[in-house]
């Protein structure tokens, strides 16, 4: 169990820094593009028609340049915006972003055991996490279906860090997110965290949800897995619990 776990790990952090190598070559020639469109826009401002493929072409780079975004935030390792988190508070501030637009038929229940319970991390990070495997879990149940969020404190000691071969022994703040869903394939599990390995068809996704998220645990210094049963999805993430200090 854990040789294959250090392995996955080591596995996924070479995808991570090779897609990173890629992407800020590829940001760079985004970069080229978007100035001479830009600077192009001055010269056809009589002609519609070129002013508006124009902005086609801005546009898409725009986009493109947000996919770039996504692929360097698996592989990135600087903590520079980490900070003590509640993480109960972004949670029900995800929620509330996305209930308007999540589908009607999809209900959400959330139990959090204390909400005072803090990680440290990027607040915009820790959203990410939290609207990334919804929408991953809406569009697994095919946007009917219910999804259970929980957060409580757990300690691991030397009996259960068998679980987690890859986490120290103390104090972690547990999130888990279930769906009632299809759940994964069991030949697909060790494949899920890989950049742009989706199961969705062509068109419906760039396969870099699940792996962002895996970037922004690591990068909190935690751990995150599948447990998959055959009756949905449960993500379950483990990351260190801060604890303030009295002055």
């Amino acid at each position: 169990m854990m040789q294959r776990c250090l392995e996955q790990t080591s596995k996924l952090e070479a995808l991570g820094t090779l897609a990173s190598g890629i992407a800020h070559d590829f940001n760079t020639l985004l970069g080229v593009i978007l100035g001479y469109a830009e600077m192009t826009e001055d010269l056809v401002s009589n002609d519609p028609v070129a002013r508006e493929n124009l902005q086609q072409i801005l546009i898409a780079t725009g986009r493109a340049r947000d996919l770039v975004a996504r692929i360097l935030a698996f592989g990135r390792r600087d903590e520079k915006n980490a900070a003590p988190l509640r993480i109960a508070d972004s949670l029900y501030e995800c929620l509330a972003m996305l209930r308007p637009s999540l589908p009607p038929k999809v209900t959400l229940h959330a139990y959090i055991e204390r909400l005072d319970l803090q990680v440290i991390g990027d607040a915009n990070e820790l959203q990410q996490i939290f609207m990334d495997l919804t929408v991953n879990a809406v569009h697994a149940m095919a946007e009917h279906g219910d999804i259970y969020y929980s957060i409580e404190a757990v300690t691991l000691n030397d009996d259960t860090r068998t679980d987690w071969p890859e986490l120290a022994t103390g104090d972690y703040v547990r999130f888990r997110i279930r769906d009632t869903g299809c759940g994964v394939p069991p030949h697909l599990v060790n494949r899920i965290f890989e950049p742009f390995f989706t199961t969705k068809d062509v068109g419906e996704g760039t396969g870099l949800g699940l792996s962002v998220v895996y970037g922004i645990v690591k990068r909190m210094k935690g751990a995150i897995r599948l447990n998959n049963s055959g009756q949905g999805a449960d993500f379950e993430i483990l990351c260190p619990r801060y604890e303030e200090t009295e002055p």
